[in-house]
């Protein structure tokens, strides 16, 4: 097993300690650690291309996900995104997994198509098993970072799926819901990687279809 994030940095300060070795859970980063497959990425022109790195159009998937693991278990955090609307499922993995990202932050695109196409390139999509939303805690506004602390809520839930396009449409919803509340502006059209996810197969998008099932524990 390996707890892994795209930099070894952002799982010390969330409190992994790191193991680069061969026993126990392994835990490490892309960055510095594990590094980027030449052999496998993502390409893509709907950038900005001032933003990109030493790849160009390329986005180098990490080994990680090509050759150090067979399956993958998404767990996000619940929170907004000042450039994406929110980071949940999609845009998680998806910036998680490849380097070269900052190109596709910019307007008009706010990290769509590239969150819903990175989802669905086979080297993500034939491993990801299971998305698990941490939403113990969450965040309406200020994220991914966020330091305003009035911002941080305990929405005290976890939601487990294996359709990431339904699982950020709820998700959407409730910070819309916890942003509306406080009166905060919507993010709703800026996430809409979400339903470009949906249109290329990943999930369903459509609310009324989704089977949402909460339980109280």
């Amino acid at each position: 097993m390996i707890i892994w994030d795209r930099f070894s940095y952002h799982l010390i300060t969330a409190g992994f300690p790191l193991n680069q070795g061969n026993s126990g859970v392994r835990c490490y980063g892309t960055e510095p650690t594990a590094g980027y497959d030449k052999k496998i990425y993502y390409e893509s022109l709907d950038d900005d291309f001032s933003l990109r790195q030493d790849d160009g159009a390329r986005s180098l998937f990490s080994t990680i996900v090509t050759q150090h693991v067979t399956a993958i278990i998404n767990v996000p955090v619940m929170k907004d995104h000042g450039i994406a609307g929110v980071t949940l499922c999609l845009k998680n993995l998806a910036f998680g997994a490849i380097n070269n990202t900052p190109r596709f932050h910019p307007s008009p695109y706010f990290c769509d198509p590239a969150s819903a196409e990175v989802c669905a390139h086979p080297a993500l999509r034939e491993k990801v098993r299971l998305h698990i939303v941490d939403a113990l805690q969450a965040c309406f506004d200020g994220g991914p970072a966020s330091m305003k602390t009035w911002t941080i809520w305990n929405a005290e839930r976890l939601f487990f799926g294996t359709d990431p396009v339904a699982i950020d449409r709820i998700g959407l919803e409730i910070i819309e819901k916890k942003r509306k509340e406080n009166n905060y502006p919507s993010v709703f059209q800026k996430a809409k990687h979400i339903a470009t996810a949906g249109k290329n197969g990943l999930g369903i998008y459509d609310r009324q279809y989704i089977d949402f099932i909460e339980l109280n524990v």
